[in-house]
């Protein structure tokens, strides 16, 4: 469903006004990123205003994102200065925190994901991939995304947070219907739900904590105190929410992108030693999640008009497709030497767990093609995506072969 126009405000020039719509616009295109990229690249201002979803700004250039995202002076992340989300009942601990609050926080669940803990943690990424596709590669068909992609990173999390796996399918249920519900109430309740689910998971951490996520947030102090329920919890449910969708959406459209292109699929299952660079290519050109930031302020930013409350997002998503930063950007090229993008956002808020995800598609990647030898997407299949805040294949019906060697 197209969202309706609203009225542009009076000083926002002609010039500066372009019809995007951050649902719709993305679902137009099995292939979101090529599409949105050569769209706006093209025809649309780097920064323009969109009537569209109640008005609002975007952002298409990767340099422009580089260099606002930095500036939480003039674009904080503080609901409160963004017009669409200052009411929002729940505040998601890093996503919603400036510096120097933002700092703190996440100096405390920096260390569960840094390098060295990652590094520490793939026998348990691998297990689960091995395990999954174990169960599933001899079917020789199936749904990716339903069957594989959304399962996978729960399992992660549960394992990370030392919750009981039963709880899988519960949560993946809830965050299907908050994610795809069209109506407010159900998709409120289906937040509630979850919030009742990893309640019971901060409980049982702050009886017996260890060095795991909910236990760091228990236990943690910003400017000298403990942090309160709330913060707890919306630092709770931002983890899992971003770890499950972006995972789930960036490893779909990879293995999409290698069911279609069966010579790149090829050559990683004959040179697996190129996994690691080619997960970072293929990330380039994946990109699912767009932050967003407000305005604080009145003022003038390389002529755009900004107004305190504007509300801004970032399509962070194209910004490895950008013609100005990238060569032969719509190429996937697995000996690229720079792999430029900005899939995992930039500044204060790159995202924490950008090196768990890369470990999580490489690891899988390598599970996958061992078992594998070839797969294509189902002949009668029509790819359709979702658009918003995270662009994402519905479905992705899939047919391979079981590797015989």
């Amino acid at each position: 469903m197209t969202a309706s126009i609203e009225e542009v405000p009076a000083h926002i020039p002609e010039s500066l006004v372009f019809d995007f719509d951050f649902y719709a616009t993305p679902a137009e295109f099995s292939d979101p990123q090529w599409g949105v990229s050569e769209r706006l690249h093209g025809e649309a201002p780097p920064i323009f205003y969109t009537p569209r979803n109640g008005g609002h700004w975007v952002v298409t250039r990767r340099a422009d994102c580089l260099e606002m995202l930095r500036d939480y002076e003039h674009f904080p992340s503080d609901p409160q200065f963004n017009k669409d989300r200052r009411n929002n009942p729940m505040r998601f601990l890093v996503k919603d925190y400036d510096p120097p609050e933002h700092t703190q926080m996440r100096a405390l669940i920096n260390p569960v994901f840094s390098v060295e803990a990652v590094r520490e943690r793939e026998g348990l990424i691998r297990e689960v991939a091995s395990t999954l596709v174990a169960e599933i590669a001899p079917r020789e068909h199936g749904d990716f995304v339903s069957e594989i992609a959304e399962r996978y990173p729960v399992e992660i999390f549960l394992r990370m947070v030392r919750a009981p796996l039963e709880l899988r399918e519960e949560m993946l249920d809830l965050a299907h219907t908050f994610f795809r519900s069209q109506d407010p109430e159900e998709a409120r309740a289906a937040m509630s739900g979850l919030g009742e689910i990893l309640t019971g998971l901060i409980d049982a951490a702050r009886a017996n904590p260890s060095d795991d996520l909910l236990s760091r947030m228990v236990l943690g102090e910003v400017d000298g105190r403990t942090l309160t329920d709330s913060e707890i919890l919306g630092g709770a449910v931002f983890v899992f929410l971003a770890g499950l969708d972006t995972v789930t959406a960036m490893l779909s459209f990879v293995i999409k992108y290698l069911a279609m292109n069966p010579d790149k699929y090829q050559r990683l299952r004959e040179e697996p030693g190129i996994i690691p660079g080619a997960t970072e290519e293929l990330i380039r050109v994946s990109g699912v999640a767009q932050p967003e930031r407000g305005v604080k302020g009145e003022f003038d930013y390389h002529g755009v008009p900004f107004r305190e409350g504007d509300r801004i997002i970032f399509l962070i998503q194209i910004g490895g497709m950008d013609p100005e930063v990238v060569d032969d950007p719509h190429t996937v090229d697995f000996d690229r030497s720079r792999k430029a993008h900005l899939a995992f956002s930039s500044g204060q808020h790159m995202c924490s767990g950008a090196g768990l995800t890369r470990s999580e598609i490489q690891v899988f990647l390598e599970e996958w093609t061992s078992r594998v030898s070839r797969m294509e997407i189902d002949s009668d299949a029509q790819i359709k995506v979702r658009g918003g805040r995270v662009w994402m294949p519905e479905e992705l019906p899939l047919a391979w072969n079981v590797a015989s060697d």
